[in-house]
């Protein structure tokens, strides 16, 4: 990379050699930054797709779980229902 930092001693730097500088460390930055957030998504990706499994595993086991819960509850209030009404 040709870079003009850190300036050596006595060297002036121009504002035009400042901006340059400074888009290039943009641009460096940028680049690690794609590098670092690809590299996070790599490490995480299996845990993340296992979970998601078991989101959905748990999801239907508690929708299914409350269902049974509701007809059971049916089935209570029908009998008191039925008690009341003899």
């Amino acid at each position: 990379m040709n870079t003009l930092y850190p300036p050596k001693k006595g060297v002036i730097l121009s504002l035009d050699d400042i901006a340059l500088q400074k888009d290039s460390v943009k641009a460096e930055i940028a680049e690690q930054k794609k590098k670092i957030i690809a590299s996070a998504q790599h490490i995480t990706a299996p845990f993340i797709q296992q979970s998601e499994r078991i989101g959905f595993l748990s999801r239907t086991l508690g929708t299914g779980f409350t269902i049974i819960q509701g007809v059971f509850f049916g089935i209570k209030m029908l009998r008191k229902i039925r008690s009341f009404m003899k």
